[in-house]
């Protein structure tokens, strides 16, 4: 197909039609002509969605449920018949979300082994496996949402919940966002808070927990994390916890990056992650305007 257009602004039209009617309207336009296809190819893939992806498409409530570019399987294709390069993959995906529960492992570690380029990752289900911390520990992440505990744990330990966690990892050295899912009832506070403290580039930290914890004190103390502008709990406002979290808010409020948010049930967590990989607002951007609300409420 002989283009009518210059290059540049026929490619804006192709993009300004996808970004208004979804990546559903992608695969048709692929076979109009290469160059479109090397336009259009790579946002196919920049979320990837990694375990039973019928379910996880419905959960997430996907717009364009049709869409099998999406799904695992046709990932673990397009990686075991190389019928793209490995540096397409690096290149162009960068939003990971995995759920282990009933997904083979062996297809999971393919398709991880190859995402090299994921900066935005999410872990939902996962058990102790030398093989997923093996792909992760080699991704340039900016945002992780994971059970660090369990994603560290060996799984010859019987005897612990959580693994002992090398936050000097070089998984960690760029990471900015970190939604820590684990019980921190079970984790140590002194090595957890030094680990933290060691992360050069940590700008955001959640966890989920309804009444104080020491960590808090110390990641948000002297010693703690020297980039950390945003701080948050998310806590369940049920009636049986509701004054342990009205307690913790007030003490928090204290500090001006802390902040308390209702933490809604994994479901709404993974959607707001698939918001916020598409560029909408997630938690984080939420967690930001309130902030910046109460920091002017006090100087009026």
């Amino acid at each position: 197909m002989t283009p009518f257009l210059p290059p540049e602004l026929e490619r804006d039209i192709f993009e300004l039609f996808v970004a208004s009617s979804g990546t559903k309207s992608i695969p048709p336009l692929l076979r109009v002509a290469r160059r479109v296809k090397l336009w259009l190819e790579p946002s196919l893939y920049r979320i990837a969605l990694v375990g039973p992806s019928r379910s996880e498409k419905k959960r997430l409530e996907l717009e364009d449920t049709e869409n099998a570019l999406l799904q695992a399987e046709v990932l673990i294709a397009a990686i075991q018949h190389g019928r793209l390069p490995p540096s397409f993959f690096d290149a162009h995906v960068h939003h990971v979300f995995v759920d282990s529960l009933g997904y083979p492992i062996p297809s999971r570690d393919t398709i991880l082994a190859a995402l090299t380029g994921t900066t935005d990752l999410f872990l939902l289900n996962i058990l102790a496996a030398p093989s997923l911390l093996a792909n992760v520990r080699r991704m340039p992440l900016r945002h992780l949402q994971a059970n660090l505990g369990s994603l560290f744990r060996a799984p010859t330990d019987l005897t612990s919940v959580v693994g002992s966690v090398d936050f000097s990892a070089p998984m960690f050295a760029q990471l900015t966002h970190l939604a820590v899912f684990d019980d921190l009832t079970e984790c140590p506070t002194a090595e957890w808070a030094a680990g933290l403290a060691g992360l050069p580039a940590l700008t955001h930290l959640s966890f989920g927990h309804n009444e104080e914890h020491p960590l808090f004190w110390e990641v948000l103390g002297g010693r703690g994390c020297a980039a950390l502008r945003v701080f948050v709990v998310l806590v369940d406002f049920e009636h049986e916890t509701l004054q342990k979290a009205l307690e913790l808010q007030k003490a928090l409020e204290r500090d001006e990056r802390a902040v308390i948010m209702e933490d809604h049930k994994t479901y709404e967590g993974e959607k707001d992650w698939y918001r916020g990989a598409r560029g909408s607002d997630d938690y984080w951007e939420r967690a930001e305007g309130l902030l910046r609300e109460r920091r002017l409420s006090r100087r009026r």
